[in-house]
């Protein structure tokens, strides 16, 4: 035979039931959360590290290209020692022959009208208040025009 009513709960088992969340389902649910959000955290902190670290390190080769740009036109024969101001940052070069320069070759005489030479620079970036921004050695070939052409 089937059961029509069902058994009064008693006023305790009540009480129980309306009580909502336990002091213990609290802190599990708190520590559930922390479980999650730390390691979002740690992972948005890198990635945003990262990010910025490439943003500088773009910001560096900018300069450097800018750099080699102005330099690729400076001949270290004539101008060792210079700058080009480039507005928010400027270019200053130091330059020192590495091997004394020599007469270059010619065809067909032997001798031609420059003499040639391997000058070691050293390359700066810096900006307006003096911060240096990149700085990097650089190997350059120098030449002076030294006597009239050969060829009559």
């Amino acid at each position: 035979m089937r059961r029509l009513f069902k058994p009064a709960l008693s006023k305790r088992a009540t009480r129980r039931s309306q009580a909502g969340f336990t002091l213990l389902e609290a802190i599990v649910a708190i520590v559930v959360l922390f479980a999650t959000l730390v390691p979002l955290y740690v992972l948005i902190s890198s990635v945003s590290r990262s990010a910025f670290y490439v943003d500088q390190a773009n910001r560096e080769a900018e300069y450097e290209t800018d750099a080699l740009n102005i330099m690729s036109q400076v001949n270290p024969s004539l101008v060792p020692v210079g700058s080009v101001d480039l507005g928010p940052y400027a270019v200053s070069w130091t330059a020192q022959a590495v091997l004394k320069p020599i007469d270059g070759s010619a065809y067909p005489t032997g001798i031609s009208a420059f003499r040639i030479g391997l000058y070691q620079a050293k390359v700066n970036v810096v900006r307006h208040d003096g911060r240096v921004v990149v700085s990097f050695p650089l190997r350059m070939i120098g030449y002076e025009h030294v006597r009239d052409s050969t060829f009559h």
